[in-house]
């Protein structure tokens, strides 16, 4: 047995995790980078070494299948002078190559110190010592960086499709006529349908369109709050925030802002695909008769009144 047996290297996306066995039963379980690693304990030298000397291991005496089960102690023998170090060559003679290769490996074993302690397995990445999935996660992200990613606030009220609507438009991620020209499908014309101003980006669709704009003025006006300005489709989305609004009325307008969204888009696919002008009554009313449609059996209002709706008197 070499000491090839006391370290072994797995290889786990970009960790190394390391299997050392420090005393007699104890293992000691170490993930650290990869860039790090052969830097570690010599690991470099192990690794190169390891053929050459692995060669060594065994003999016609004793068969490979002898030493599967062999322990720390059948190798390092703790005695009163310190520890006996018992190995099994194929020879007794090293080639100039394989003692040097000797020499390093056995030289990183001169400060190993056996106990009598109990054996255990410790893990000494991040936590309080105990091995977990959570563990290794947060070791694994511990140098990502997620600052600038943002995780859509689903809104209950609402059915699915309008909730994964507003997901993949903040993503970017609908076929905007901008976005499928990137994608090299062609587009004969990349401007809004709606108003032909501008191309056609999502943050131009929601915010910057003169229709989507006349929409979010007359939501201000119905629900009671200042005048809505967003320059982006991640303004519209926590808008609710900011409005002055609280508890089920804030839950309630944050729903219609993405109605609002999926009202819009369903009149571009209608004028687009059918021909089908806009008309900005027909497209409000849409929004307000969903919204009641939806918060009536959906918000657990069941006592909300059109009447209520219209005035957004939210109990």
């Amino acid at each position: 047995m070499s000491l090839l047996t006391l370290i072994e290297p797995l290889i786990i996306g970009e960790m190394w995790v390391l299997v050392l066995l420090l005393c007699v039963n104890t293992v000691v379980l170490m993930v650290i980078p990869k860039k790090n690693a052969l830097n570690w304990l010599g690991f470099h030298q192990i690794l190169e070494k390891r053929v050459t000397i692995s060669d060594l291991r065994t003999t016609k005496e004793n068969p490979p299948n002898t030493f599967k089960r062999c322990k720390v102690s059948d190798r390092l023998i703790k005695t009163a002078a310190g520890s006996l170090r018992v190995w099994k060559w194929k020879r007794a003679e090293f080639s100039g190559e394989e003692n040097a290769e000797w020499q390093v490996l056995n030289s990183l074993l001169g400060d190993v110190v056996l106990s009598d302690s109990v054996g255990s397995w410790v893990w000494v990445g991040i936590g309080d010592g105990g091995f977990s999935v959570g563990a290794i996660r947060k070791l694994l992200h511990i140098d990502l960086d997620f600052s600038h990613s943002s995780v859509f606030e689903w809104c209950k009220w609402i059915p699915k499709k309008c909730n994964i609507f507003g997901w993949r438009a903040e993503l970017g991620r609908i076929p905007t006529a901008v976005a499928l020209s990137r994608r090299n499908i062609q587009v004969m014309d990349v401007s809004c349908p709606l108003c032909g101003d501008d191309e056609e980006t999502v943050d131009h669709l929601f915010t910057g369109c003169i229709i989507s704009t006349v929409l979010w003025q007359h939501i201000s006006s119905w629900c009671k709050v200042q005048n809505l300005f967003a320059f982006s489709f991640k303004d519209l989305l926590e808008a609710h925030n900011y409005v002055g609004l609280s508890g089920r009325a804030k839950d309630i307008f944050y729903g219609i802002i993405i109605i609002g969204c999926w009202s819009i888009w369903k009149a571009r696919n209608n004028l687009k695909f059918q021909q089908k002008k806009v008309r900005m009554e027909d497209f409000i009313g849409e929004v307000k008769a969903l919204g009641f449609l939806w918060a009536k059996n959906r918000a657990k209002l069941a006592s909300l009144s059109w009447g209520d709706w219209c005035k957004f008197v939210i109990m």
